[in-house]
């Protein structure tokens, strides 16, 4: 199967080109969800001042009032809340799906897009977390392109696509993680082969984000950790790439001392609302970041492994992310920024990137992440068989073409995975 990200001039030209200073001196678009922030998002009686349903009504104006909401068995919970808002508010009919499904199996979206095919919506809502809104990217652009339903090679993010005719996409995170509300990403996987496809097109943005820091209370800590660290490598991604500006470095660099600072809070306390508060605005803040400057091989990583081996996606990011640092040093030093927002740079710039990582692997120890894959709980036997797949699929990953500071080979992502695999660094004494 050929996938979008293979196409040559993408894989070729498409970072050259992101990454360029004629590209961001000539053009920087920063284009962003409506957001809006809550604890309070579906009044069911009208307030004082308009609330953020009165603004999708008023400035989407769905004609047909029909609301459809992508959800999970988890997150359904929240969504009477929701539904009575909207049908008591604006008479609207609605129809909730909970048949999302972790990470986003491909075999699992086509049964929603009949549904929405029949109720024909003109709003769209996803409540959940991230494998709910990339379920309801994809099921809402079947719904406006029956013809893309081979969008995982035919999709092309330099062309438009042409959406928003029949609905517009309304995201309610109810995870503090991926930022997925306010991406242009949509990560699907492929049960055949094992292997996590990123979807990514500016059109794909949601039109409205919707964040409500009391719905995450209610996440475990195992889930707390893990999606904290997903915001942490969004951020981290972020500043590193060289798509990055002074927006994106402002905001990011903001996030990332954010989860330092909030995210044990929220693992070891998931009521204190003021760690819960913070951690969900820092998890859109790097969405954001992310959707404009770009990812990186943390991801690229990260998706592999992830997909092959079927650990959770912010605990693979997470842990890779001190390898993407150590790598990233042979061409920039960006990091240093890093450094400073953190307060760990020193004088030496080598010991300032042991004082970051350290820094990085001291909050994983915080929220009991694996520092390591045998520490995830891979045998070394899996592992080896598996390394050539996952080297490949990190290699070919748009996350790690589009735009990082440069490309990685085969072989280095080889000598990354098995330094990873017993937690050991990067020789930066030593050609890599």
């Amino acid at each position: 199967m050929s996938l979008w990200f293979e196409d040559y001039l993408i894989k070729n030209f498409g970072a050259a080109l992101m990454g360029a200073d004629f590209t961001r001196m000539t053009f920087t678009p920063f284009v962003i969800p409506n957001v809006f922030v809550s604890t309070n998002m579906f009044p069911d009686r009208p307030g004082v001042a308009p609330d953020a349903i009165d603004y999708i009504v008023t400035y989407s104006r769905p004609e047909k009032r029909r609301l459809f909401i992508v959800t999970d068995e988890y997150s359904a919970r929240f969504c009477n809340k929701i539904t009575r808002a909207f049908e008591q508010r604006y008479q609207f009919k609605t129809q909730v799906w909970k048949g999302a499904m972790p990470e986003a199996p491909l075999d699992s979206i086509q049964e929603c897009v009949g549904l929405v095919n029949r109720f024909e919506p003109d709003l769209i809502m996803a409540v959940g977390g991230g494998s709910v809104i990339d379920t309801s990217k994809i099921v809402w652009l079947l719904y406006e392109r029956p013809d893309m339903q081979d969008f995982t090679s035919t999709i092309n993010p330099i062309f438009p696509v042409g959406i928003r005719k029949k609905a517009h996409l309304i995201a309610v995170p109810t995870t503090s993680g991926t930022g997925s509300e306010c991406t242009p990403t949509s990560v699907v996987t492929d049960t055949e082969t094992n292997r996590k496809i990123p979807i990514n097109h500016q059109e794909l943005i949601p039109d409205y984000a919707l964040l409500d820091p009391t719905l995450p209370v209610a996440m475990p800590p195992k889930l707390t950790a893990g999606t904290g660290m997903d915001v942490l490598a969004h951020a981290v991604d972020a500043v590193l790439c060289p798509a990055a500006n002074d927006l994106t470095d402002a905001i990011g660099l903001r996030a990332i001392q954010m989860v330092f600072k909030y995210l044990p809070r929220a693992y070891c306390d998931g009521k204190d609302r003021e760690a819960r508060y913070r951690m969900h605005l820092a998890s859109s803040m790097a969405g954001m970041v992310l959707s404009q400057a770009g990812s990186g091989i943390s991801h690229a990583m990260g998706h592999a492994f992830g997909g092959v081996f079927h650990v959770h996606h912010g605990v693979t990011v997470g842990l890779f992310l001190p390898y993407e640092i150590q790598a990233y040093t042979y061409v920039s030093d960006k990091y240093l920024e890093i450094c400073d927002a953190l307060d760990v740079r020193v004088k030496d710039d080598r010991k300032s990137l042991a004082n970051l990582t350290d820094k990085i692997r001291a909050l994983m120890k915080d929220v009991n992440i694996p520092l390591s894959i045998k520490e995830a709980g891979v045998s070394r036997q899996e592992f080896e068989e598996k390394l050539d797949k996952m080297a490949d699929y990190a290699a070919a990953d748009p996350t790690g073409v589009i735009p990082p500071p440069y490309l990685l080979t085969v072989d280095q992502f080889k000598k990354l995975y098995r330094l990873a695999y017993t937690g050991i660094d990067l020789d930066l004494g030593s050609e890599f």
